[in-house]
Parts: structure tokens; sequence; C-alpha cells
């Protein structure tokens, strides 16, 4: 039973700022960009180590002191996420920000939100040649990423919730019908890893 709270105490009561995290599908005909996690990164919940695994480029949107978090704000930081995970520069032109894809989930540690924003390449500045060559950024054919989930190639599992949420974020809002379809066969592909 929910707790109740009389109307004069409702100010009183703890505020929960949401977790937010913010990702990039960077898309390119048929293929999205996904980045390997290097050594050393974890999850700051499980403390899991992923490296060698996969993931769309992004995560956390900290919001700074009492600034107002905002689209623009979530926008801008996944576009920072992108240059530094991936060495891809897209223009931090307000006019240019996408509809991203929101997903909220309301968790016991407060509430989640994921902001997928769904890109073209025709966007970016340029996808870092570096980035490429040493195997840290690839371009994934959407028919490729059931079968790297299914290998346990893709991040998953509830450290790694917010990854989670953006693909299905993907599978469930995408315009693109083989954004959708990819994302949701990947995310199938996971959900029989961790549930069987």
């Amino acid at each position: 039973m929910a707790e109740q709270v009389p109307a004069g105490q409702l100010d009183k009561r703890p505020k929960l700022q949401p977790n937010i995290g913010a990702f990039i599908g960077l898309v390119g005909g048929d293929a999205i960009l996904l980045r390997q996690r290097t050594k050393g990164e974890r999850a700051s919940i499980t403390g899991r180590d992923y490296t060698g695994q996969w993931e769309l480029p992004g995560g956390a949107a900290e919001p700074i002191g009492d600034q107002k978090t905002d689209y623009y704000y979530v926008f801008r930081e996944a576009l920072r996420e992108l240059n530094e995970e991936a060495g891809v520069i897209v223009e931090e032109d307000e006019r240019l920000a996408v509809p991203g894809l929101p997903l909220f989930f309301n968790a016991e540690t407060g509430p989640d939100l994921t902001i997928v924003y769904p890109l073209p390449d025709s966007l970016a500045d340029h996808v870092g040649a570096e980035a490429i060559d040493s195997g840290a950024v690839r371009w994934v054919h959407f028919d490729k990423l059931q079968e790297m989930a299914r290998n346990k190639e893709i991040v998953g599992g509830y450290g790694k919730r917010h990854h989670i949420m953006a693909l299905h974020a993907l599978a469930t809002e995408a315009k693109d019908d083989l954004i959708r379809e990819a994302a949701q066969d990947a995310l199938n592909e996971i959900n029989q890893l961790i549930f069987g």
C-alpha cells in the first residue's frame, strides 16, 4: 500500500533526481555505430567488467549543481559522449537536435530516464579514423546485432540498464523499420541470456 502523506507535508518529502542516460544511435545505411568498452570500465552499480563488449556511444547525463536539466542539455551530453567514446563530432547546434526517443522506468533507487537520439551519419563531421582502425569503434550491420547479442558481445544486464533502455527505445520508437527490428532482435537475445 502506498504511503499516505498529509497534503501540507508533501513538499517536505525528499525529491528524487532522475538518473538520466543519453545515447546516440548513429545510423549509416543499414548499420549502426557501436563502441567497444575498454579495460577498466566497470559498471558503477554492479562493478561488473564489460571489457570487450559493444554498446551504443553514450552514458549518464549528470545535472550540474542547480542547473536545470532540459532536453538540449541531455542532447549536448549525448553528443559529448559520442565525441569522447567514438571520436565523432556533431555540431551542437540546437536546431539540429533531433527528437530523442525516451524511455522511463521507475526504479527503486529513483526514476530512470534514457533518451536515445537516432542520427543519420550525414550529420557527423567525421568518424575518427584512429578509433575505427584500433577496433574500438565499428559500424555493425543491423543483421549482425542479434548474433552479437547471442554471443554476449553486446552490453546487457542490470548494471547497464540505461543501455538496455536505449535499445528498447530504438526497438519500439524508431521510425526506420530496420532499426526497430534489429534492436528488438538484439534485446530478445539479451533477455534470453539473462532470464533463460
